[in-house]
């Protein structure tokens, strides 16, 4: 499938907008359809020549022979300036902008020309191979020092994209915040076009932070840096708020948003904010490639894991794709014209979320009659999310160099036969203990009739201390509610690294 360039029209012939015309005319991706400045002599128009670019004196002749997806900005000129203003085009960059894209451009330009030129010379070495054993120790060394370079390239362009990021990130912050506080007309007030302008810019300045958010997202998952929090969440009440967030979205392209949950609660161990991005990176998938009909999303529990499916009556993918589309930087059924292009992450992003939580994710789709993605989220044993809180603590722990206090309550009452009664008396517990916890590495998670409660402390004695002023806002709030004569709670502890050095050993030797 060959994929469209993206056209370009450059306004403005200056010695900056020269060397950018150089640059992007190098890269394959990308059609410069023309070149406007009314100086006939400007250095831009000269290269464009060069280069048989078309030039002209006036943007608006090149939209009139078809279509253009950018225009970047290079002119001081007023009167081109006034001239773009009036034509209110949606895809324009500015000056600062282009210039950023043109340092960006340059410096992987340079990174993939070592890349080009390690692989090449990699290619060289893996033919002597196969001609003369002679050579053997020496080229393996070679090859080694070879791919230790490669290796820190990709570090340094992973380094460079999250730096860049990372600074990126404050000024459009602020940049947001004064176009809404003029939208909301604190300064003074504005007329309508203005209003409009402003809003194309706002827009603007949030795709470019989902940009820059996927950049550092997957600069952290190639380091290895990302972290998964997990924790008991509903996942029922977790796609209804995603749904509810798109829900206006959907019905403004005419389409209509459907869930199939069977359930009215399925709680799984997850991070909730990242299985949030994986359903919002799909739906949104779905809404930009949908043009008319429903957006379905489905969620089944299957006893040892929970099925999760977004699917939606689009475009569909053509079958040679389908094996690339979580892949870094692959995007599909883009069509013509300006609109969001995104960055080509989100899937590649939503794949590795999905993996960390030790799920697994594939995609069905025809041409013409649409796409499903489907995933699945394994459920954990009561004592498997006790091990992962605890190991949790003892990470936060090593770092400071403290202890870990490991408290479980066991509910002892017999009464509370029915696993509704079980459960509410042990989520109003959770609620008293997490009043009480003090610190932010503190953790509590309940299951069936046992509440466990991991806490980092400075000895054994404060470990003991901690257990204690447990007691007794417990034994406290059954006492005020009239429970405590009705309810038994029985205590164990044990402390890391003194009784034990595992998760596995401190919750047992907690529960003895």
């Amino acid at each position: 499938m060959v994929k469209e360039k993206t056209k370009i029209l450059i306004v403005g012939g200056s010695t900056g907008a020269a060397a950018f015309i150089r640059l992007l005319n190098s890269c394959p991706a990308v059609d410069i359809v023309g070149v406007v400045d009314p100086d006939d002599k400007a250095e831009g128009i000269r290269i464009a020549r060069e280069l048989n670019i078309p030039t002209g004196s006036r943007a608006d002749d090149f939209f009139k022979k078809g279509k253009i997806d950018d225009v970047i900005d290079f002119t001081d000129k007023k009167e081109l300036k006034n001239h773009l203003a009036k034509l209110e085009y949606t895809g324009l960059i500015n000056k600062e902008s282009a210039q950023f894209v043109f340092e960006l451009m340059q410096r992987c330009m340079m990174v993939q020309e070592e890349l080009n030129k390690a692989k090449e010379d990699l290619e060289i070495q893996a033919w002597g191979l196969k001609k003369t054993n002679e050579g053997i120790k020496l080229l393996y060394k070679e090859l080694e020092e070879k791919n230790k370079r490669l290796e820190e390239l990709d570090k340094l362009k992973s380094n460079f994209i999250s730096a860049v990021s990372h600074e990126l990130r404050t000024p459009l912050s602020v940049t947001k915040e004064g176009i809404s506080l003029v939208m909301d007309q604190i300064p003074g007030s504005i007329n309508e076009k203005q209003h409009k302008v402003l809003d194309t810019a706002r827009n603007n300045i949030d795709r470019l932070a989902r940009m820059i958010n996927n950049l550092l997202d997957i600069s952290k998952i190639e380091a290895g840096k990302i972290k998964v929090k997990k924790e008991i969440v509903d996942i029922v009440g977790l796609v209804k708020q995603v749904s509810s967030f798109f829900e206006p979205k959907v019905r403004n392209k005419g389409l209509n948003l459907r869930s199939y949950i069977k359930d009215e609660r399925i709680e799984l161990f997850i991070d909730a904010d990242k299985i949030v991005q994986v359903f919002t990176n799909l739906i949104g998938n779905a809404l930009k490639f949908t043009d008319n009909g429903t957006i379905d999303i489905h969620v089944e529990d299957r006893g040892n894991d929970v099925l999760c499916a977004v699917s939606d009556t689009g475009r569909g993918i053509a079958k040679e794709d389908l094996p690339k589309m979580f892949s870094k930087f692959e995007q599909f059924g883009r069509t013509e014209g300006g609109g969001e292009k995104g960055t080509g992450l989100g899937l590649a992003i939503t794949k590795e979320i999905v993996e960390l939580h030790r799920g697994s994710i594939s995609v069905e789709s025809e041409p013409g009659k649409g796409s499903r993605f489907t995933f699945n989220l394994p459920k954990y044993s009561t004592d498997e999310v006790f091990k992962e809180y605890v190991a949790l603590t003892m990470q936060d722990a090593q770092e400071v160099n403290k202890k870990v206090a490991v408290i479980i309550v066991k509910i002892m009452d017999k009464s509370l036969n029915s696993r509704d009664a079980l459960k509410d008396i042990a989520d109003r517990l959770k609620e008293v203990i997490n009043v009480s916890l003090r610190r932010t590495g503190d953790r509590v998670v309940g299951g069936g009739d046992e509440i466990l409660v991991s806490v980092i402390s400075g000895s054994k004695e404060d470990s003991g201390g901690i257990g204690r002023r447990l007691k007794d806002q417990l034994d406290e709030y059954l006492t005020k509610n009239n429970l405590s004569d009705k309810i038994r709670l029985h205590f164990g502890g044990a402390v890391y690294p003194d009784d034990a050095k595992s998760p596995e050993e401190l919750i047992n030797k907690a529960k003895r």
